[in-house]
Order: structure tokens, then C-alpha cells, then sequence
């Protein structure tokens, strides 16, 4: 059956409709302060999460990729990514050829910058990991007559990784 000039119009004001809807969820997904803070809780419920968006900042990766990057086991890496992607934070691209998936971060990052919130959470963990450290290594110091002051500055050191991640 030809379409007809009727049938033109009515896909042309059908796709108008769904261009309006998609702009008022994403404007109100961005402005909405609960969507914010569901992703800073997601952060904070499991380790690595916020690390694991962050090494997806520069381009797609693979598995293998993003374990070496991050120096940590593909099985972790594998249970990391379903969180994300089960929360619509990365996509993943079936391979083109490859051996392995690739992904990538979704379309929410412009909308909601969740690579800052990523950002501040990894600043926050380390400041905090280095405040108990801190504190841990004044009550053995009380406990020893002799501190080792190489080993306690060695001990509070910051990654390189997080330290540019500040400026």
C-alpha cells in the first residue's frame, strides 16, 4: 500500500510528539536533585563503581582493557559493569568483528555530569581512606617508642591517579 501525503503528516506530528517528550524527561531528569543523589548512593554502594565510570571517560573500552586499567580482576570488572548498565550509567556495544564487548558511557553524562559526581566520590574515599589511615597509624605510633617515618609517609601517600583528578 503507497503511503499517502496524509500518512506523511501524521508520521511527521508523531515523531513532533515523541521529540517533545523525550526533551521534558531529559530536562526533567537533569533538573530533578533525587536522580543526583540516587547516583551519588549508587557510588557509594559498591567500590570500584565510580572508578570503573570514571576509566570510560576518554573512549570505549573492552573488558581486558579496563582491567588492566584499573589493575583489577575481569570477573570484578564484569560484575561492576552490570551495575552500571543495569542503572543506565554505561552502554554496551556488541562487537564488530572483535573478540570482545565494548562500552561505553550512556547518554545521561551531559545530562547529569556523573562524571564530576564520580569525580568528588573517588576525592572524598581517598580523603577519607587517608583519614583513617592517618588515625590508625597515630595509635600504633602512641603504642611503639620508635615510629618508622618512611613507612608512615609511604602509608599516607595519595595515587597519582586520584591527585590529578583533584586539580
Amino acid at each position: 500500500m503507497p503511503e499517502s501525503e496524509y500518512s506523511q503528516d501524521n508520521l511527521a506530528a508523531i515523531r513532533t510528539h515523541l521529540n517533545n517528550l523525550e526533551q521534558m524527561v531529559r530536562f526533567n531528569t537533569a533538573t530533578n536533585p533525587n536522580v543526583r543523589a540516587a547516583v551519588e548512593e549508587l557510588f557509594k554502594s559498591r567500590p570500584g563503581l565510580a572508578e570503573l565510570y570514571l576509566a570510560l571517560e576518554s573512549e570505549p573500552k573492552t573488558q581486558p582493557e579496563l582491567a588492566t586499567a584499573l589493575t583489577v580482576n575481569q570477573s570484578t570488572i564484569s560484575r561492576t559493569l552490570k551495575v552500571l548498565i543495569d542503572n543506565g550509567l554505561v552502554t554496551p556495544i556488541p562487537p564488530a568483528g572483535g573478540r570482545h564487548q565494548t562500552y561505553m558511557r550512556s547518554g545521561v553524562e551531559p545530562l547529569l555530569g556523573v562524571s564530576k559526581i564520580a569525580r568528588t566520590h573517588v576525592v572524598n574515599t581517598v580523603k577519607t581512606t587517608g583519614a583513617k589511615r592517618e588515625s590508625n597509624q597515630i595509635e600504633s605510633h602512641a603504642e611503639t617508642a620508635r615510629p618508622d617515618p618512611a613507612k608512615s609517609l609511604k602509608e599516607l601517600s595519595i595515587p597519582l591517579e586520584t591527585r590529578q583528578m583533584e586539580a
